[in-house]
């Protein structure tokens, strides 16, 4: 049999920095979602290989998979030279194989991917493409704003962004903004938005009557509208009989909100489900009554879409995901405005609640989202032959 050259039969690797370690628990969803991504790329080509490069405080067990392999180092997860090194050491010894990198975000990511491929660059000769992703609304003057982190981030993309190949957003209003804002020619950005966290087949149209009940995902952070759910809570508590708080994600400000609200309605009216798998998203969708969006830094608004997957109407504040929902003509999206009088927010949030569920727009977001999963590993793909 004859033997084929090592060129022929490399691998082509797709490594995702990780260096913020978003990929790893609690964050179930965000590895469900990357194993996917790598069967996919399979599909593509059993040559590809998905690697992930995660920083973590507290030593994680590696995990391997068909085509996927996550390894954990214990480094601090940020911009750390230990992360880059033991990076380093790895992709070095894969040096056969094509590699691309992909940056999660356009700082501590990717700075720690623009490191990596100046080195590999110097040392194994290996021209390395880079992919960074922007879910964050970075042009937004409110997020930059909101922290000295996000000013300091902000300035920070504005380097990194330059060394990229691939631009990738998700939306396509931040296409002309970005070009203004950072000088990234519009060649190099592709507008891919987010997959939805949804069960594998989702069916759910029987009319049944909603609970009393606030709900709220994601990340809890600053920046991620918890103080404002602090603030309707209070307004809504003073003017409509008991209702629930129902919380499904984590973050740094979870035991913060906790305590809030419990001071404020009682232990007894408030849910916190933690961190949700994407086949158990149906329980937390059933205890919903109106799904809350206050992120005002909001890009895509996957919860959003989430909500109107499964019939759930949604108040939010204004944003670029919020924006584009309304803008289908989705009835039970509204907007939401927490300057407005405290009692016509009570009144809008009551008629809200006593909507009936509108499932109509269930399909055609579905099928948006499938259809976003294939393009984001597309674009990995090309990658290799551009």
């Amino acid at each position: 049999m004859p033997e084929f050259p090592d060129l022929i039969m490399s691998r082509k690797i797709v490594a995702i920095v990780d260096s913020r370690g978003v990929i790893q628990p609690p964050e179930l969803n965000t590895i469900s979602r990357h194993l996917g991504y790598a069967k996919l790329l399979q599909l593509i080509d059993s040559r590809f290989e998905m690697i992930i490069l995660s920083s973590c405080r507290n030593r994680l067990d590696d995990v391997v998979s068909s085509g996927y392999q996550q390894l954990n180092f214990k480094s601090n997860p940020r911009i750390s030279l230990k992360y880059i090194s033991k990076s380093y050491k790895f992709l070095k010894s894969k040096e056969n194989s094509e590699i691309i990198l992909i940056a999660g975000d356009p700082w501590e990511s990717a700075f720690n991917a623009i490191f990596l491929q100046k080195i590999m660059r110097i040392t194994l000769r290996k021209n390395i493409k880079i992919q960074i992703q922007i879910h964050a609304d970075i042009t937004d003057d409110s997020w930059r704003n909101r922290s000295a982190i996000n000013g300091l981030r902000s300035k920070l993309a504005g380097i990194t962004l330059r060394h990229a190949n691939i631009v990738r957003c998700v939306s396509a209003e931040f296409v002309d903004q970005l070009g203004s804002t950072y000088g990234i020619d519009q060649d190099k950005i592709v507008v891919i938005p987010v997959e939805l966290n949804l069960p594998s087949a989702v069916n759910h149209k029987i009319e049944i009557s909603r609970p009393r009940s606030i709900g709220f995902a994601g990340r809890l952070h600053e920046d991620r509208g918890v103080k404002e759910l602090i603030q309707l809570v209070e307004i809504l508590d003073k003017r409509i009989e008991r209702f629930q708080v129902v919380i499904a994600g984590t973050g740094e400000l979870r035991d913060w909100l906790l305590c809030e609200l419990n001071a404020r309605i009682g232990k007894e009216r408030v849910i916190y489900l933690g961190s949700v798998l994407t086949d158990e998203m149906k329980h937390f969708w059933s205890q919903i009554g109106v799904f809350v969006s206050l992120a005002k830094s909001e890009s895509y608004g996957r919860s959003i879409r989430e909500a109107v997957v499964f019939g759930i109407p949604v108040l939010g504040v204004r944003s670029s995901g919020m924006n584009s929902l309304v803008a289908l003509g989705i009835p039970t999206v509204q907007f939401l405005n927490l300057s407005s009088d405290p009692e016509a927010i009570a009144f809008q949030f009551s008629q809200v609640l006593d909507t009936p569920s509108d499932f109509s727009f269930q399909g055609k977001l579905q099928l948006e989202s499938e259809k976003n999963r294939l393009a984001l590993v597309e674009s990995w793909a090309e990658m290799f032959s551009s």
